[in-house]
């Protein structure tokens, strides 16, 4: 008897022992486990977040701290659905901390739910009124859905809690371009480059604003400049690209879309812009060969039709012109400037007919295209139709102003005394002769 009762004694002593060495080692583990829940790394934070979680031994705020964190770790990998489960705990846990409404604003606004963002911002700020983080990322919210006044407003406050936030200066000058306000935009990216020079965004939007404005150079400054950070930006090529092309250097234009496109083989609008830049230097094979690239990569975008039907009209084939406008006016009936060259494809096939609902389709569409009128006059003269003369007449007007209104005037009163009869009219006897190039864009 003694022996067995010395046995469950010595039993008892051992297991004791293992367990008072296994306590320490699961302090150990829970403390490594909240490091890494902490951590700045994703995947280490949720490594050691969900453990914690599962355990059942974190209680209260703790629990609701290691949700948190773990919901900024999903939201870091832009895995939003678990995030928002998370973070939707940790308000059940501790519903008065403006962090964690914060990052539920930005979870719902990477989900782009914008209402639901700016809720969590008004209450973060109700929380914590200097929290300038939220007022910037309810600006951002306020943009994305078009309100622009409201996301100034935003920015302005988010300054003066922060007068050195370089993302507000970069968000308010994107509000402002959205605007349309080119100098204000450019002024707010000027800040957000002085505070950080190194702010690529930043950088390239202040080009685009510049190019806007019709300061090219300006723009290659800024888009070489973003090229010397980062080299391998297809975006910043395909931008300087476009802004030579403003300054009819269509050679630099295209090596910058050839750049553009090494970069990134299935970039479309480099496509389209680059046969833009050929067709303008006359070589209407490459500039078909790059929209038929364009549109293989993009099938449904009329400018790609449009520019295509361009260069087969230039190259005289019109009938597959014709066809790229049809295809073109499919995607968009209100194309105006596809209409007139339709028109213009029809008059050179000799169906005057045809041409002349064109151009009225187009100048029902937009009385202000110019060309318009000069194609349809010509049409009417070859149709023997007086009404030549008074488009003619409009045509002169819009292009030379009071001039033309002078000449058109004259054009009446001659057409009048003489009375002349428009089906002597021939293709000889139109002085137009700038007339048919009227048609191009």
């Amino acid at each position: 008897m003694r022996v067995r009762l010395f046995v469950g004694l010595m039993i008892a002593f051992l297991a004791s022992g293992v367990v008072s060495a296994q306590m320490p080692q699961r302090r150990e583990l829970r403390q490594e486990n909240w490091k890494h829940c902490k951590s700045e790394d994703p995947d280490r934070a949720t490594a050691g977040c969900s453990p914690l979680i599962a355990s059942g031994k974190e209680v209260g705020s703790k629990v609701g701290q290691a949700s948190y964190e773990r919901a900024l770790a999903y939201a870091h990998r832009g895995d939003y659905d678990h995030a928002l489960r998370d973070i939707n705990q940790a308000l059940q846990l501790d519903s008065g901390s403006a962090d964690v409404f914060y990052a539920r604003g930005l979870i719902y606004a990477n989900k782009s739910d914008n209402d639901k963002a700016i809720l969590d911002y008004d209450q973060a700020l109700r929380l914590n009124p200097s929290l300038a983080n939220a007022v910037y990322g309810r600006g951002i919210a306020y943009s994305n859905k078009g309100d622009y006044a409201s996301a100034i407003r935003d920015y302005d406050q988010a300054l003066r809690l922060k007068p050195a936030f370089a993302d507000a200066f970069y968000g308010r000058g994107l509000a402002y371009m959205r605007k349309g306000d080119y100098d204000r935009a450019v002024q707010d990216y000027d800040q957000a480059l002085r505070i950080d020079p190194t702010y690529l965004p930043a950088l390239t939007y202040r080009g685009w604003c510049h190019a806007q404005k019709g300061d090219y150079e300006g723009a290659i400054r800024d888009y070489g400049e973003a090229l010397k950070q980062n080299p391998d930006s297809a975006d910043a090529f395909f931008n300087r690209g476009w802004a030579y092309a403003r300054q009819d250097d269509y050679e630099a234009a295209i090596q910058d879309y050839d750049r553009a496109l090494q970069l990134n083989p299935n970039y479309a609008d480099a496509f389209y812009d680059r046969g833009l830049a050929y067709d303008s230097e006359g070589d209407h094979g490459r500039a078909i060969q790059d929209y038929d690239q364009a549109l293989r990569l993009k099938p449904g975008v009329a400018e790609s039709f449009y520019g295509r039907g361009l260069a087969y009209m230039r190259q005289g084939d019109y009938d597959r012109a014709i066809q790229d406008y049809d295809q073109a006016l499919r995607i968009n009936p209100t194309y105006a400037a596809a209409l007139n060259n339709r028109g213009w494809c029809y008059a050179r096939n000799s169906d005057y007919g045809h041409a002349i609902k064109d151009y009225d389709q187009a100048l029902y569409l937009n009385p202000s295209l110019i060309s318009a009128w000069g194609n349809r006059s010509a049409a009417y003269a070859h149709s023997g139709d007086l009404r030549a003369v008074t488009d003619y007449g409009r045509w002169l007007r819009l292009r030379f102003g009071i001039l033309g209104l002078s000449i058109r005037t004259s054009l009446f009163v001659l057409a009048l005394v003489l009375g002349i009869r428009m089906n002597r009219f021939s293709r000889r006897s139109v002085r137009v002769k700038g007339v048919g190039r009227l048609g191009f864009k």
